[in-house]
């Protein structure tokens, strides 16, 4: 077999001389050592660490984006409803902080309701009629919550005695029993418009807050379920938070810093 082998190479260079021995480029016999291969497989790994951590603070941030603009025009549509129907609307946030399943609703769904008058007129007064939901409900983005912690009142100087400014409750205070689904009542938090689109329940400029978290049954009582994440080590604030604030007139405006959005913590 070895006889048989030479003789075919060397009869395969007579037929094909062009690709001769003497013709053949010498390989290079110089390769990489052991030292080289782990250096570059940790700059690669360190690579791809930077890379993802950098594709991850992006999702966060349209995440967050994203939030903030459907809770905004969630509010929005509540307030055109409200006006368009000559009647009671509401924002609705769904509470349930026992609820720490993938599938929650607590603090992450959101609805719009109307008050539906017993007759074939407008409604004269909020108790007249019942409450009905305008269209379906919202999830908001994965991982992203509205914080009744710090959806708060802010600070004004308009006279307590006026009275839009009377029986003033916290946005956290405004909580009810409502029939939002086939399956029963659902505890809420919300905010409320009259029949000329103002804001009436909170009568005050309100601070919604927008945060990234995880469904935490065994969080504090006063983050209402929600595990707030990631967060300041020195502060204790969500880093990755963003809101509006609704006027009593029913327009609104962005929050954009942290000392906006957390005035009431330092």
């Amino acid at each position: 077999k070895t006889y048989s082998a030479l003789f075919l190479n060397e009869t395969y260079f007579l037929l094909f001389p062009m690709f001769s021995k003497k013709n053949l480029p010498r390989l290079s016999r110089c390769g990489f050592t052991l030292v080289e291969l782990i250096v570059v497989v940790a700059i690669i790994a360190i690579m791809l660490s930077l890379g993802g951590n950098m594709l991850k603070n992006v999702g966060q941030g349209q995440g967050l984006e994203a939030s903030v603009q459907m809770l905004q025009d969630t509010v929005r549509e509540a307030r055109l409803e409200a006006i368009g129907k000559t009647t009671w609307s509401r924002v609705v946030l769904v509470s349930n902080p026992d609820d720490d399943s993938p599938k929650t609703k607590n603090l992450h769904y959101l609805i719009v309701m109307y008050k539906e008058p017993m007759r074939m007129t407008q409604a004269t007064s909020i108790d007249d009629g019942e409450w009905k939901m305008s269209g379906r409900g919202r999830y908001l983005p994965s991982g992203f919550f509205v914080s009744p912690k710090y959806s708060t009142l802010l600070k004004t100087e308009k006279n307590v005695n006026d009275a839009m400014f009377r029986n003033n409750k916290e946005f956290k205070d405004l909580t009810d029993n409502m029939r939002i689904s086939n399956k029963g009542n659902s505890e809420i938090f919300y905010l409320e418009f009259d029949p000329q689109g103002r804001l009436t329940e909170p009568a005050r400029p309100t601070r919604l807050v927008v945060i990234g978290g995880a469904p935490d049954k065994n969080a504090s009582s006063d983050n209402f379920g929600i595990r707030p994440y990631p967060v300041n080590p020195k502060t204790k604030l969500p880093t990755s938070a963003a809101g509006i604030v609704v006027w009593p007139k029913g327009n609104i405006s962005m929050l954009r810093t942290p000392e906006q959005m957390f005035a009431d913590f330092k």
